[in-house]
C-alpha cells in the first residue's frame, strides 16, 4: 500500500497505531482500511457537504467494516 512502508507518512502513523490497537486484524485489511481512511479524510477536508461530526461517523463505519473483513 502507498505509503504504509514509508516511514513518517501519515499512513505508516495510522497503520503502526492500528497494528498495535488490533494486532487480530492481518496485515492486508490493515493496510487496506488505513488507506481507505486516509483518502476518505483527506477528501473530507477537501470538500465535504457533511457536517465533520457526520463525515467522521461514515469514515470510521467503512473503516470498521473493512477491518471486519468479508461477509460470511
Amino acid at each position: 500500500m502507498p505509503g504504509a512502508g514509508c516511514p513518517g507518512t501519515t499512513e505508516a502513523a495510522a497503520d503502526a497505531y492500528a497494528a498495535e490497537t488490533w494486532p487480530e486484524i492481518d496485515a492486508a485489511s490493515r493496510a487496506l482500511a488505513v488507506e481507505a481512511a486516509v483518502r476518505l479524510t483527506a477528501g473530507h477536508v477537501m470538500r465535504s457537504d457533511a457536517p465533520p461530526e457526520e463525515s467522521a461517523g461514515r469514515i470510521a463505519e467503512c473503516v470498521a467494516r473493512i477491518a471486519a473483513g468479508p461477509a460470511a
